[in-house]
């Protein structure tokens, strides 16, 4: 017996024994049969192919679908979603986050007596939900447009402490600069977006700033940080 014939025993034994199991069959037992068995591999493929196609956006997120080159514009919400089948799937952030410059980010300036003063900064921001697909088409996904977003940031801190006097930390001095931080972010990234593409008023509303807050202000003996 040759290779060839051992290879074909058991496909041969397999299909022998099915043909034999059909032919003890009624014809209408075999059309039954044959209908059952029809719709339970359609099932199986129709369950395979949703397992696939099936997405869960976790909440503080949205779900973002890139389709032939082209980002579709409605963001998918938190739950459960079925996407094309040829679509690429990515997930952005929306919940509220930070931009910390602490430590080394920390920001240097001298108060009007000539003492070094250190500051510590947290920009809240929150990316809107229906921005998310914009910015992923003109920026990128998180990890690469939040950091875009905090050298912006900081750039826009810088300026408002090189032509800022810090004149104290009393709390309307620091709420003040807060304000005058918060004006100066806005303008900034609105005015990086437009030049990514988005009209002026989606570069305003795409991103959600609120008030700075000043974690830490150090005069005199503050252990000195880096300039910016």
């Amino acid at each position: 017996m040759g290779l060839e014939s051992i290879d074909l025993l058991p496909i041969g034994l397999v299909a022998s024994s099915v043909m034999l199991a059909l032919s003890g069959l009624t014809r209408g037992g075999l059309e039954r049969a044959l209908r059952t068995f029809g719709i339970g591999a359609f099932l199986l493929a129709l369950a395979a192919l949703s397992w696939n196609l099936k997405h869960t956006v976790r909440p503080g997120t949205v779900g973002v679908q890139v389709l032939h080159g082209t980002t579709e514009n409605a963001p998918l919400r938190p739950g459960q979603h079925f996407v094309h089948p040829h679509a690429h799937f990515h997930e952005m952030v929306t919940r509220r986050q930070t931009l910390d410059f602490t430590g080394a980010m920390a920001f240097r300036q001298v108060d009007p007596a000539g003492n070094p003063v250190h500051l510590e900064v947290s920009v809240p921001f929150k990316l809107r939900d229906t921005a998310a697909p914009y910015i992923y088409e003109y920026v990128g996904p998180d990890d690469v447009y939040i950091p875009q977003l905090k050298q912006t940031t900081r750039a826009a801190i810088t300026r408002i402490m090189t032509s800022t006097s810090i004149s104290g930390s009393s709390p309307k001095a620091v709420d003040n600069l807060a304000a005058k931080i918060e004006g100066s972010v806005r303008i900034r990234v609105a005015e990086g977006l437009m030049t990514a593409g988005f009209s002026q008023p989606q570069a305003l509303s795409a991103i959600e700033f609120g008030r700075p807050e000043i974690l830490k202000t150090c005069q005199g003996a503050c252990d000195p940080a880096p300039k910016p």
